[in-house]
């Protein structure tokens, strides 16, 4: 017996929504009596704007934290019968959930790192391709958003070269546009540097 109805896909949507409305910068921010993320530097509350704090644990496990929660539901969903594209599709709401957190009056992160771990759960080496590219931007930028938008419009083609999966493929290309939609002010700052 599966723990995720899978039956029922109205409460299956609810139930990945607010597993990714849980807002893990938020909350350790609490436990390490830590100013809240969404009060200061970019307000974004994810593990880089909780590095600004100076606790490199909080940030750390914020990371770790909104990685996890993109992770395992899509593990869990691999055992209960779904096709891998269709468990690619049901993350979004994973995304919606950490993008519009209920606990947060409906705002949230910008959702690099849950899709990150969605990835992690679909495609391992994909996943290991994403963050090698985001690592090796960020040596060469010193920009995490630079990173994340490089290494998400890479995505498809890290799909199409490694999944051989033509529809995880065409399912990415909306996950890049969800990173570029997320990133749209660092996009614009960027370009208004040149």
């Amino acid at each position: 017996m599966t723990i995720i109805p899978s039956e029922n896909p109205l409460i299956l949507i609810f139930i990945l929504y607010l597993i990714g409305s849980v807002p893990f910068s938020v909350i350790f921010a609490r436990l390490f009596k830590l100013s809240d993320p969404r009060t200061f530097g970019s307000k974004n509350p994810g593990a880089t704007n909780m590095l600004r704090t100076g606790n490199k644990l909080a940030a750390a496990l914020t990371l770790i934290g909104d990685i996890i929660k993109g992770f395992l539901p899509v593990y869990l969903l691999t055992n209960t019968g779904l096709m891998v594209d269709q468990i690619y599709m049901l993350a979004f709401f994973i995304y919606l959930g950490h993008m519009f957190s209920i606990f947060i009056k409906f705002k949230g992160g910008k959702a690099v790192a849950t899709s990150i771990g969605v990835i992690l759960g679909i495609d391992y080496l994909v996943a290991v391709c994403v963050i090698s590219t985001w690592i090796i931007s960020y040596l060469i930028s010193k920009i995490s958003g630079l990173s994340a938008i490089t290494a998400f419009v890479l995505l498809p083609s890290f799909f199409y070269f490694f999944s051989n999966n033509d529809h995880l493929a065409s399912i990415s290309i909306f996950n890049t546009l969800l990173i570029l939609i997320t990133h749209r002010s660092n996009i614009y700052n960027l370009l208004s540097k040149n």
